[in-house]
């Protein structure tokens, strides 16, 4: 009932005529209301992707993010790829996703903590010198794509949101040392090799360049952010000197809220790498161009309005042999998939003689009121309203409104 809901309250990615509620909608609903290619972002972010320098990877994968680390000394921790920018078009704010970091192990020598960790593990299992990807942590990020217009899909402005970095312990060693950083890059189309692409990085958003001379001067050396340059996520940590996590303080430039943050009572143990607001969102420059294939949006709307809801509930509460009439069933649905969690209904009906149209700006309790002070009569009629409120509803096909157009058209009245 709950994806149900979900799959008609979905609303446009795009954020045009959308409708805020009071109650957002889950992942899974927004997956199975999605497009085909969000299923396979979803798949991506679970699955072992292949080699990320293979011409295959390049071909069917716009983004790349890639994990490394200075310690023990320069090396690849483990790489994230995103298939398509599709499912994060969007003008609102993006989500924050957890994207597994797939790494190899059973190299030893070849620089990084999460090769000295994978060779530990390959000798552990009996396994030296095979290559093997494993899983070696997780990354907190939200990706956004927003186009310039939408009807060239394929430029706009991309924004990358990093909040933290958690490596398994089983597969890295000392994670409390690694102290990572970050590059993003692109896949594009290499110039005269047709069929060709290389990952590229991503020019960075500059505002400062759009600011006067007077705003420029107001910031400070105390003010700045990742602006210029290329998409990159520095090191959360400044290294002081050469021997790891004991040497490592926080920056003194927007350094709050960084850095290895403990999550047990043994500080080195179990804990992540976050990023403030500061650092960890970036977005590339306006204009950036990606290709036609990672930005395909789907016009389909693979939704159910209220009535069908309607409709599949009153199916279900017959096939359970609920004992209850059309209009209850009706109600169930609406007290289930309305959002403000109201259900229409005729509290209290009265018929009178007259045409005064004024009363229908006051309460019906006022009005008998009124009536009751003019010693006008009137009848109650709620008994026979609501048995020709059942009587419609049953057939109207799911219709709350009494003598709707379609009910009064069949009934030749």
């Amino acid at each position: 009932a709950a994806a149900l809901f979900d799959l008609y309250s979905y609303g446009d990615p795009r954020g045009e005529g959308e409708h805020e509620h009071l109650v957002p909608s889950n992942k899974v609903a927004k997956i199975a209301a999605g497009q085909a290619t969000d299923a396979v972002a979803e798949k991506s972010r679970i699955l072992a992707p292949a080699d990320a320098d293979a011409d295959e990877s390049k071909r069917d994968n716009v983004l790349r993010i890639q994990v490394m680390t200075s310690y023990p000394k320069d090396g690849l921790l483990g790489d994230v790829l995103i298939p398509s920018l599709s499912p994060f078009i969007s003008a609102r704010t993006p989500v924050l996703k957890t994207y597994n970091i797939w790494g190899k192990t059973g190299r030893e020598g070849t620089g990084g903590a999460g090769n000295a960790a994978g060779a530990t593990n390959a000798m552990n299992n009996g396994v030296v010198g095979e290559e093997k990807r494993v899983c070696l942590g997780e990354i907190l990020m939200a990706i956004q794509w927003q186009p310039r217009n939408f009807l060239n899909y394929a430029k706009g402005q991309l924004t990358v949101q990093v909040k933290h970095i958690k490596f398994h312990e089983f597969h890295i060693l000392e994670p409390y040392n690694i102290n990572p950083f970050i590059h993003v890059y692109m896949s594009r189309a290499v110039a005269g090799s047709p069929g060709s692409r290389e990952w590229a990085e991503i020019k960075r958003w500059d505002p400062r360049l759009h600011m006067t001379q007077a705003q420029q001067q107001k910031v400070g050396v105390f003010s700045r952010g990742p602006y210029g340059g290329v998409i990159k996520f520095d090191p959360t940590m400044r290294q002081r000197a050469a021997g790891g996590g004991a040497t490592l303080g926080h920056w003194v430039q927007h350094g709050k809220d960084q850095g290895w943050v403990p999550l047990s009572t043994d500080k080195k143990v179990s804990g992540h790498w976050a990023w403030n607001d500061v650092w960890g969102k970036q977005s590339s420059v306006l204009d950036l161009e990606v290709g036609t294939e990672f930005v395909k949006y789907s016009s389909r709307r693979n939704c159910i309005d209220l009535m069908g809801i309607r409709l599949l509930v009153s199916q279900v509460l017959q096939r359970c042999m609920m004992n209850m009439s059309n209009r209850q069933a009706v109600l169930v649905a609406d007290s289930i998939f309305n959002r403000a969690g109201v259900v229409p209904g005729i509290y209290q009906a009265i018929l009178a003689q007259g045409t005064d149209y004024r009363m229908e700006k006051i309460g019906l309790s006022d009005i008998m009121a009124r009536f009751e002070e003019r010693k006008k009569p009137y009848v109650d009629v709620t008994r026979e309203m609501v048995f020709e409120h059942e009587r419609q509803i049953a057939c109207n096909g799911g219709q709350v409104n009494l003598f709707a157009p379609s009910y009064m058209y069949h009934q030749k009245l």
